[in-house]
């Protein structure tokens, strides 16, 4: 009786409640930073969906700069967790199947409870934000990597770094956008359905749209390097647009 007694009295002590508070504040803060952006969000609207006074928020934040770097924070640490992208078990798996990996990651991390994210880094992104606290999208640094070494084990090694960095950047941009404007892609293809929206089918539809752009990207690289030094009209034109072709039927994924 007396555990259970104690067990009460610790779930509803002081430190607790504040803690819950501290919590209910950034929930909602993370939502209507991610919508309105730091100007047209106001702390007094947070406290009162969070059901706390401005006084806790001071408290814990300092000020609305304050809360908007946690915001930020707890978006970059999100972001940071990778957990079904365990290099280490990745020995024995295709590139095709770390590419989807990848992508799966991403958008774990950007969809459901952390939707709010992938708005923060498309706001970040057009407005240019930047405080001393650095940007939201550094948190993706990790993520760049890990497709900068998957796409060059895809491409091969004659491709060169800047085109391998701006592929990995295109993945990493497509999976921001289709979580960021998923509920809007309707407005711009009235006909597409919802099953098309699923994150399956997007993951799915991502990966093989990336592997046959690496694909062509690849056949076109050789192309250029077998051309004559003083041949420089080589363009996309001049690549045989197949279907996916090896790198992608083998993936089937």
């Amino acid at each position: 009786m007396r555990m259970n007694q104690s067990s009460t009295w610790q779930a509803h002590s002081p430190e607790t409640n504040c803690r819950e508070r501290k919590r209910r504040v950034l929930k909602v803060a993370c939502q209507l930073f991610a919508r309105h952006g730091f100007e047209g969000t106001h702390v007094r609207e947070i406290c009162n969906l969070a059901g706390v006074n401005i006084a806790l928020v001071c408290y814990h934040f300092r000020d609305k700069q304050g809360l908007y770097e946690a915001v930020r924070t707890e978006a970059r640490e999100r972001l940071s967790r990778r957990s079904n992208c365990d290099v280490c078990a990745w020995r024995d798996i295709t590139p095709q199947e770390k590419l989807q990996a990848v992508i799966e990651s991403l958008f774990a991390r950007l969809s459901g409870d952390s939707a709010w994210i992938a708005h923060l880094v498309a706001r970040e992104l057009a407005e240019e934000t930047k405080t001393s606290q650095g940007t939201v999208s550094e948190g993706f640094r990790g993520d760049l990597t890990l497709l900068e070494s998957v796409i060059r084990d895809a491409v091969g090694p004659e491709t060169d770094a800047n085109t391998i960095r701006l592929d990995a950047l295109h993945v990493l941009s497509q999976c921001v956008f289709y979580c960021a404007a998923k509920g809007a892609l309707t407005r711009f293809s009235p006909k597409l359905d919802q099953p098309a929206l699923k994150p399956q089918r997007l993951v799915r539809h991502l990966t093989l749209f990336s592997l046959r752009g690496l694909g062509d990207g690849a056949r076109l690289s050789r192309i250029r390097q077998k051309a004559p030094a003083t041949d420089t009209s080589v363009s996309l034109h001049e690549v045989p647009m197949k279907k996916l072709g090896a790198v992608g039927q083998e993936s089937r994924l």
